[in-house]
C-alpha cells in the first residue's frame, strides 16, 4: 500500500519518479526477506564499541552490512532523476521504515526504555552520521545505541538526583539556560569557579551525567543535541585532572553519543592550548570538529544566540 501511494503521488511530479518508485518497491520486497534473517544473526554482545573501531561490527555480522546499509539510502539506480522535490517525496517512507527497524532491533533485545530515551530525530541523526568518511552501517548504529542504553542502565543515570551531586555543582558553576538559534538547549560551565576544597572526581563525573539527563528532558520536539559553553576564565593547572577528563570523554562518545552539537571554549589561554593539545588526540574527529576555541567568548556566543537575546551576565569584560 505504501509503494502504491508513493507511485500515485509521483505521477504528479515526474514520470521518471514512477520508475524510481517501482525500483524502490522491489528493494522493499527484497529487504523484507533479508533484513529479518540478518537481524536475527546479529550479535547481542554487551561490550562497549570503540568510536575508533570500524571493524568491530562488520566482523560480527558480515551478511548484515549489505542488507542493512541499502535500506538507509535510495539505490543509485533510483536516483537517475535529479529533482530535489522527488527526493523529498521518497524520504518519509524510507526514513520511517529505517527508524522503526532500529526500534524493533532494540526492543527485541529488551531495551524497552528506548521509546522514551531516543526520539525519531535522534535515531535519524545517529543513523546518518559518518564513520571514517562513510555513512554508518545499520549494525554499527544499532550496537552503538544499545551500548548507550546499557551504560545508562548500569550507571543508574536516570535515578541521579540533584542532592546526589549538589556538592560537585557548588557554587552553581554549571547550569542550563536558554536555547541557541537552532533551538538547542545551552549548558553553561565555569570550571574555574568550582570548589576544589570539596572536589571529588566521582561526584564531578556523576554531576555531568545528571546535567546531561536534565538537558535531554529540556529538548523540544525535533531537537536531539545540546550546546556546551565553557568559560575558561581562572582555569589553571590546579583544575587539571586527566583521569576525569578521560571519563568525561568516554561519556560523551559512548554513553551519550551524538548528543553534543557544539562546544565553545574561551577565552583561550596557555592552559587551554596545552590541554587541547593533549585531549584532542584522544577524541574522534567527529567530536573534535564540534569544538571551537575563541578569544572572545561573549562575541562567539552572541553569534549563536537567537536575535535579540544577549549572552548571560556572567560574561563580563574580563572573560570576553
Amino acid at each position: 500500500q505504501e509503494v502504491h501511494l508513493l507511485m500515485t503521488t509521483a505521477i504528479h511530479y515526474d514520470t521518471r519518479a514512477v520508475m524510481a518508485a517501482a525500483a524502490i518497491g522491489h528493494e522493499i520486497h527484497a529487504l523484507a526477506l533479508t533484513t529479518r534473517k540478518s537481524l536475527d544473526m546479529c550479535s547481542r554482545r554487551p561490550e562497549l564499541l570503540d568510536e575508533g573501531n570500524s571493524d568491530a561490527t562488520t566482523a560480527t555480522c558480515p551478511d548484515f552490512h549489505l542488507a542493512a546499509s541499502s535500506q538507509l539510502k535510495i539505490p543509485e539506480r533510483s536516483r537517475s532523476f535529479d529533482a530535489e522535490e522527488n527526493t523529498q517525496l521518497l524520504r518519509p517512507l524510507e526514513e520511517t521504515e529505517a527508524i522503526e527497524q532500529m526500534r524493533s532491533w532494540l526492543r527485541e533485545r529488551n531495551w524497552l526504555e528506548e521509546e522514551n530515551f531516543f526520539t525519531d530525530e535522534y535515531i535519524h541523526t545517529a543513523m546518518h552520521a559518518n564513520k571514517n568518511g562513510k555513512q554508518r552501517t545499520f549494525e554499527y548504529t544499532a550496537l552503538k545505541l544499545q551500548q548507550s542504553l546499557k551504560w545508562r542502565r548500569d550507571f543508574c543515570a536516570a535515578g541521579i538526583k540533584r542532592e546526589d551531586v549538589s556538592r560537585a555543582l557548588a557554587p552553581n558553576h554549571m547550569w542550563w539556560e536558554g536555547e541557541d538559534k537552532f533551538g538547542r538547549p545551552i549548558l553553561y560551565a565555569r570550571p574555574g569557579e568550582m570548589d576544589l576544597s570539596t572536589y571529588s572526581r566521582e561526584e564531578y563525573v556523576k554531576a555531568h551525567v545528571y546535567l546531561i539527563e536534565q538537558g535531554l528532558q529540556r529538548m523540544r520536539a525535533g531537537v536531539s543535541t545540546f550546546v556546551l559553553v565553557v568559560d575558561a576564565s581562572h582555569l589553571s593547572t590546579k583544575h587539571f585532572d586527566l583521569a576525569r577528563d578521560k571519563q568525561l570523554l568516554h561519556i560523551g562518545t559512548e554513553a551519550y553519543p551524538d548528543r553534543l552539537g557544539e562546544l565553545i571554549v574561551g577565552p583561550v589561554n596557555g592552559f587551554i592550548r596545552t590541554s587541547w593539545a593533549l585531549l584532542s588526540h584522544m577524541m574522534p574527529k567527529r567530536l573534535a570538529d564540534k569544538i571551537a576555541m575563541t578569544k572572545n567568548l561573549s562575541a562567539s556566543l552572541a553569534d549563536l544566540l537567537p536575535p535579540g537575546v544577549s549572552p548571560p551576565s556572567f560574561l563580563r569584560p574580563s572573560s570576553a
